[in-house]
């Protein structure tokens, strides 16, 4: 990316986000730490970074594992009984079960059974009728492994139409596609084929989590702050009194407090980009002393 800045500076004063989804949540938050890190040491060149962005991201593989439980019994696709079993029976742990943890094991396939014919990226939707070797929707697809093909869909490999893994064969039809090649600029001969993902990479680690990277990218973005307000999260589905208490009915909800009671007008709910955050926040601070 720098290279290619050096290349075009006519793009050095735009405004960069990083953006992924997916298992890209674990890249994402490294790569824009690792701009912003940059940017302090005073590489170049400077890489107008404003912010990054991620969708239903990787964040870290026990966490994300475990969830997918409690997610299918508030979604009623298991019993409360199974549930409940399966909390008891493994420690509320449901990732690399011990095997001498019987109790732990059955409760698992209990659940694994109700959820075998849902696709694990949409409930609404049958999990896809494709061979155990070429199934996108495995344990191994999350992870990075040298020489590794479990997780990526053969282009010769195709599914019925409705299956929502068919769009990963086209990514490579259309990737590799001489039209689409020189559209886009391609230069001939830069990669023999395009695939959706390199799993020829050499690396030395595998990150698990990035929550610490997430928290130290959010007490940067509120360093100018720092003297002036105090910043904290409450999550909407552990804390239903405190929802009710404040009549908490969109999301996100923005609140101000001041010595224990809420700022009078300073309540915003819904969705806001940084720049009009900020622009909110500057105005809020000049009208009231929240100090």
């Amino acid at each position: 990316m720098m290279q290619w800045l050096v290349e075009h500076p006519q793009f050095l004063s735009v405004q960069l986000f990083v953006g992924g989804d997916s298992y890209a949540g674990l890249t994402v938050p490294l790569i824009t730490k690792k701009i912003i890190d940059g940017n302090k040491e005073k590489a170049k060149p400077y890489m107008n970074i404003k912010g990054y962005l991620v969708g239903c991201p990787g964040t870290y593989s026990v966490i994300d594992g475990n969830s997918r439980v409690d997610f299918a019994h508030r979604m009623a696709l298991i019993s409360d009984e199974i549930y409940e079993n399966a909390k008891r029976s493994c420690n509320e742990n449901y990732i690399n079960v011990d095997p001498a943890n019987t109790a732990c094991i059955t409760a698992m396939g209990a659940i694994q059974k109700c959820l075998k014919d849902l696709s694990d990226k949409d409930i609404l939707k049958p999990k896809c009728d494709l061979s155990s070797q070429d199934h996108p929707e495995g344990p191994d697809r999350r992870f990075l492994k040298e020489g590794s093909s479990e997780f990526l869909l053969s282009p010769s490999t195709f599914p019925k139409p409705w299956c929502t893994t068919l769009k990963l064969t086209h990514n490579s039809i259309w990737a590799n596609d001489d039209g689409v090649q020189e559209a886009l600029h391609v230069r001939k001969g830069t990669v023999p084929r395009w695939e959706r993902c390199n799993n020829s990479l050499s690396y030395t680690q595998d990150v698990l989590s990035v929550i610490a990277v997430h928290k130290e990218l959010s007490r940067s973005s509120l360093e100018e702050y720092k003297e002036k307000l105090m910043v904290v999260k409450i999550d909407h589905d552990s804390n239903p009194r405190l929802i009710e208490e404040f009549k908490v009915y969109g999301l996100p909800t923005l609140i101000f407090f001041k010595n224990g009671h809420e700022v009078p007008e300073s309540r915003r709910e819904g969705a806001i980009t940084k720049a009009k955050l900020k622009e909110y926040v500057d105005a809020l601070l000049e009208s009231v002393s929240l100090t």
